[in-house]
């Protein structure tokens, strides 16, 4: 089952990639990935307009010109199965409460309704995660991989693996 593994860093520390392509592996990379995401902390994230004032991280990962694209368009196809995962809770939910209910039980049976049409989703990120992410808060960027090899790699380049965790690592 291949999931996520993240490798953390603090947010100052300019992180230093493997010479080769973070999706498929391949070696001297002639393009690269653009990541962005806003630093925000757990309270200000809940407001919509916390990236206005939080920092930004962005991060530049070796790729190739074909991946570069195809991760791209992967990203944007997670985003579309997402919205249209949202958007079956919320037929199912007009077609399922019944016309005469006021409009805060709508409301709430409406959300009680697309929550769970969210879990087969969710399910499938964990199951298929993207190759390469980046998530920052206030203090560190998590980089998450989908190929153990590289994330040992970059681990490794980064000096966050110990001499004696480099074989456990590959277990992980």
């Amino acid at each position: 089952m291949p999931v996520s593994i993240d490798i953390e860093l603090p947010i100052n520390k300019k992180a230093k990639f493997p010479a080769s392509c973070v999706v498929c592996a391949a070696d001297h990379p002639d393009s690269k990935i653009v990541l962005t995401d806003s630093a925000a902390g757990v309270l200000s994230s809940w407001f919509f307009h916390s990236n206005l004032w939080s920092a930004k991280v962005t991060v530049e990962a070796p790729a190739c010109k074909h991946c570069a694209s195809s991760y791209r368009w992967l990203r944007y196809f997670y985003i579309l199965v997402l919205l249209l995962s949202i958007a079956a809770g919320i037929f199912l939910a007009n077609w399922c409460v019944p016309p005469g209910w006021s409009r805060l039980l709508k409301k709430i049976s409406t959300f009680a309704i697309v929550l769970p049409c969210l879990i087969p989703y969710v399910i499938w990120v964990i199951k298929n995660p993207l190759p390469f992410h980046i998530h920052a808060d206030e203090k560190k960027v998590s980089y998450q991989f989908r190929n153990p090899d590289y994330a040992k790699g970059f681990a490794i380049l980064n000096n966050v693996l110990k001499e004696e965790d480099r074989d456990d690592f590959a277990a992980h």
